[in-house]
């Protein structure tokens, strides 16, 4: 399942000078640390989920039976390119995603060192540390600063078990925190995308139209629906 234009196979990515802020010290009660809490989001968010019930249980650290696996967001850096090449060379994934499927494992490496790693919001998301997909916030400068842009890709063995849900969440819940400047989170997704239309309204986004031959995707051009999250509406 993936969203991005960064359609939120996606939304696009583009970098951003954060703004600053009066830090915070926080404990992460995951990985005991201490953390500031400032434009930049703390390494490590986790949550436990238990797939044989359903279950979904706030991020605490703790798992919620014993054996169900964690599900965590963490920086994907270089090490991660195997399980990268997983997703990225699937076409079930890529068919909403503005990018095409990699046929190389340079071409991945090239990705994760130039785009990821100097991009303000792109996390992995990991069942048991495992990188397993990817979500990310692009962020928008001068004017538009107050919007950002959502985007996520998932392995499609992983597909059908509410894993993209609780990361859309995990993000909604944190960003708006972490990005004091930030209004709006916004996800552009395809009319025929219909897993990723379902994400987005579980987890509170709200459905704003259609935006008509909005974008040519794969040699077609498109229509997107567009759904947005504000600062100021329930948090997840």
């Amino acid at each position: 399942m993936s969203s991005h234009m960064s359609v939120a196979c996606g939304s696009s990515i583009s970098s951003l000078k954060s703004s600053t802020k009066a830090a915070m010290i926080f404990g992460c009660p995951a990985c005991k640390s201490t953390f500031l809490l400032t434009t930049q989001p703390h390494a490590c968010l986790t949550t436990s989920i238990d797939f044989s019930k359903g279950l979904h249980m706030e991020a605490d650290g703790k798992q919620g039976q014993e054996g169900s696996p964690e599900l965590s967001l963490r920086p994907l850096d270089l090490s991660d390119i195997d399980d990268f090449m997983v997703w990225a060379t699937d076409d079930k994934v890529s068919r909403f995603c503005t990018w095409d499927t990699y046929t190389s494992k340079e071409a991945g490496i090239d990705y994760i060192k130039n785009i990821v790693i100097p991009h303000p919001w792109f996390k992995a998301i990991c069942l048991d540390n495992k990188a397993i997909g990817s979500i990310f916030v692009s962020a928008n400068n001068g004017n538009d600063r107050c919007r950002g842009e959502l985007g996520y890709a998932l392995a499609s063995k992983y597909w059908g078990k509410g894993i993209v849900t609780r990361a859309v969440k995990m993000v909604a819940s944190s960003i708006f925190n972490e990005w004091p400047h930030l209004e709006r989170l916004e996800a552009l997704v395809d009319v025929e995308n219909g897993g990723s239309q379902r994400v987005l309204e579980k987890v509170g986004f709200q459905r704003e139209g259609v935006l008509r031959k909005f974008v040519i995707l794969k040699g077609r051009c498109r229509d997107l629906v567009i759904y947005s999250l504000l600062s100021t509406d329930p948090q997840p």
